[in-house]
């Protein structure tokens, strides 16, 4: 290996030791991959929190018991290459299937199960690297509208376990040789979003909320294979974050011919406690070695944009985009939900 390293030029060098490295896409994918399914879930409790408050038919009155529903969801992301990081483009879809569960008019219980598929194309110096992931995710939730001030103050909880299998590949291009790996994690998560509404009007409300996640997740070690003396022995990796939003979501109603529609806008400043470099640790060739991963930069803006069409008391259907925007890295996210309440 040494002897064709030593006949490059300088920048084919710098290229060709950074591409010895682990591969650095999936540590920086793994991060990211229970956003979607756990922003799917808070819309969903959002919801849920203004039937609470008398929205359309209220949730737990009138003899309604609980709910069914599904979703579809969709989405990418995009980092740029930097100095500290290589860049990826990612795309993800999947579903979530749900049961919500009404004690009473304020408090509602639930669980869902979620299946995301995901893949990341590296970019710059992992050009060629891919990373494919399935992640499996099981989540009990709830809101509790207590019966103060009107019912404007809902909380909403979630804790989640969740595995991942990852698929994944590292180019060396200086030996034409591709690292294949495969290899599993699991993922451990627990979020609390607290909301206020205070009415504007007869129909449009505005809600400031607060949010704060908690993510543990854990990647098993693994031995590459198929590159031959540029395989790794990489280390088990285990990685956290702390994550807040700080932000309000303005909401209204009207009636139209097919239902009662309504529509909401939400924007949340975001920002990351832990957002330190991922370090890797594995052996190349008999030598131990270490490498780092910078995360994308802890601040950003989160943007929400959806809407809700209820037919009676018991079909809703919902679409919705969310964003999420900070500094040389974006993501985007689609979903479209069915309800049927009983």
């Amino acid at each position: 290996m040494l002897t064709p390293l030593s006949g490059l030029s300088v920048t084919a060098q710098r290229l060709a030791v950074a591409q010895l490295a682990p591969n650095q896409t999936t540590p920086q994918m793994t991060l990211s991959m229970t956003a979607p399914t756990t922003t799917a879930i808070s819309q969903h409790q959002q919801t849920v929190a203004g039937l609470m408050a008398g929205t359309g038919a209220a949730a737990g009155s009138g003899g309604q018991q609980g709910a069914i529903w599904g979703e579809i969801l969709g989405g990418g992301a995009l980092r740029a290459n930097s100095a500290d990081a290589a860049g990826y483009r990612a795309s993800s879809a999947g579903l979530v299937l749900g049961a919500d569960w009404y004690a009473d008019d304020q408090v509602m219980a639930g669980l869902a199960f979620s299946w995301l598929n995901s893949a990341a194309v590296g970019q710059g110096v992992s050009a060629n690297s891919l990373t494919r992931a399935g992640s499996y995710q099981l989540t009990a939730y709830g809101v509790w509208r207590p019966d103060i001030a009107d019912q404007r103050l809902s909380v909403a909880g979630q804790v989640s376990f969740g595995y991942n299998h990852y698929d994944q590949r590292r180019w060396i291009d200086f030996l034409g040789a591709r690292a294949n790996a495969n290899y599993g994690g699991e993922q451990y998560l627990g979020k609390v979003t607290v909301g206020y509404d205070l009415p504007l009007t007869a129909t449009f409300t505005l809600t400031p909320q607060y949010s704060l996640r908690a993510v543990r997740l854990t990647n098993h070690g693994y031995q590459e294979h198929d590159a031959g003396v540029a395989d790794l022995a990489v280390d088990s990796l285990v990685t956290s974050n702390i994550t807040q939003e700080l932000g309000a979501t303005m909401a209204t109603q009207f009636n139209t011919g097919l239902g009662a529609l309504m529509p909401e806008l939400r924007v949340d400043w975001v920002h990351d406690y832990l957002n330190g470099p991922v370090a890797t640790t594995g052996v190349l060739a008999g030598v131990a070695f270490a490498s780092t991963t910078a995360q994308v930069s802890a601040d950003g803006v989160a943007i929400g944009v959806g809407a809700t069409l209820r037919q009676g008391d018991s079909v809703s259907l919902r679409l919705e985009y969310s964003g999420e925007y900070r500094r040389d890295y974006q993501t985007h996210a689609g979903i479209l939900r069915a309800t049927w309440a009983f």
